[in-house]
């Protein structure tokens, strides 16, 4: 599925951030701030502070990585990827072979 740009242009940040969300769950793996900023901010929203600002409350949440190339000149590239973290661990996955494990281990 394919990520469809919104028509409508917000300056709203958590609003910019749910469509950056939406394009790395549409099926990309890594979201170019500065240039989707482009297409989904104003024009007053488009530069680097924005991009910046935008990219380290998304890897405040934690579920984000932020990788930052700066321009020469001044400025930066700011790239976000999601985590692949596991929603459980194998213990948790595995009860009954955890408690065998742990078992064997522990000579009880």
């Amino acid at each position: 599925m394919a990520y469809k740009i919104p028509n409508i242009k917000t300056a709203d940040k958590d609003e910019i951030v749910k469509h950056i969300e939406e394009y790395l769950n549409s099926g990309n793996s890594l979201a170019y701030i500065n240039d989707l900023l482009h297409e989904i901010a104003p024009e007053s929203h488009r530069h680097t502070a924005v991009a910046r600002d935008i990219a380290y409350k998304m890897k405040a949440t934690g579920k984000y990585e932020l990788k930052e190339e700066p321009i020469i000149g001044g400025g930066a590239r700011y790239f976000v990827s999601k985590l692949h973290i596991p929603e459980k661990t194998w213990a948790e996955l595995h009860p009954l072979k955890d408690k065998i494990r742990t078992a064997l281990i522990t000579g009880a």
